[in-house]
């Protein structure tokens, strides 16, 4: 909130230099940002008015004498990107790709848990290793084409019901999606496979991903992050993708100029790819 002083606009006229105090919570980083800035703004231009009054009245000056006086440097600031400073396009762009990472890791365990139930086999690691691998692919093979479906939804809403800027190339785009679903249901089977129970697996999905908008260096620059802050933020699939994202959408980067974090996703497919060279032929 803003606390103006009483007979503010009188001392401002006999230049008396009177105090208004602002206050906002730096807890929220981007609102709290935002209302500096507007704060600033208007500061700037409230003494810019005063100083050209003031020369207009004590000086034989024109208007543009005035203005130019007291504004001797005028800045122009252009958003390249995000032209109209929208936050939705700024938040949403990152908070949907955590919710999908989040549906994918945790679905990919529901899945492994219904199939064992399925197979009269409550036990996760006995089922998995009692499977061939051509068996593994094909339930893999399902539940991809759902996590891409599911990212589809979620993009078509972001790029086309929201109208957010989308200038990369739509194959391009689809294998870095294709590079991401394949990277959580790997990690959804390694948690499940490891953990070799329903609860523990949620709750460690849960933690793991749960915070991961936090984390995916959108809403605070991975720069200003502690070491623990960059670890979690590099062991999340969301992050990387998150950045060949705003790469190809936003600036129109190729394939090619992505490739190192779609390298990075492919690298969190590791552990499914030694899970299924264990399994019997």
């Amino acid at each position: 909130y803003i606390v103006i002083p009483h007979d503010f606009e009188r001392n401002v006229m006999l230049g008396k230099s009177p105090q208004i105090s602002g206050f906002y919570n730096g807890q929220f980083i981007l609102i709290a940002k935002q209302i500096n800035s507007a704060l600033m703004q208007t500061d700037m231009t409230i003494q810019a008015k005063l100083a050209t009054i003031k020369a207009l009245s004590t000086k034989q000056s024109t208007w543009t004498q005035a203005i130019n006086s007291a504004v001797p440097i005028k800045v122009q600031v252009t958003a390249l990107f995000n032209i109209g400073s929208n936050y939705n396009q700024f938040l949403v762009s990152a908070i949907l790709p955590a919710i999908w990472q989040m549906a994918i890791i945790v679905g990919m365990i529901w899945a492994m848990k219904n199939e064992s139930v399925r197979n009269n086999n409550n036990d996760l690691r006995e089922w998995f290793d009692s499977q061939t691998p051509q068996n593994i692919l094909s339930f893999i093979g399902v539940y991809f084409l759902i996590g891409m479906t599911l990212g589809c939804v979620l993009f078509y809403f972001l790029f086309g019901v929201l109208q957010f800027p989308f200038d990369a190339s739509i194959l391009s785009f689809l294998i870095t999606m294709g590079a991401m679903t394949l990277a959580c249901i790997s990690i959804g089977t390694a948690i499940g496979y490891g953990t070799n129970n329903i609860v523990k697996a949620m709750s460690i999905s849960g933690a793991y991903t749960a915070p991961s908008f936090a984390f995916l260096g959108v809403t605070f620059p991975v720069s200003d992050m502690n070491n623990v802050a960059v670890f979690w933020h590099s062991i999340l699939p969301a992050s990387h993708f998150v950045r060949s994202q705003i790469e190809q959408a936003n600036y129109g980067y190729g394939l090619v100029s992505s490739f190192s974090h779609v390298g990075i996703l492919l690298l969190f497919t590791l552990p499914l790819l030694l899970l299924i060279s264990r399994l019997r032929k």
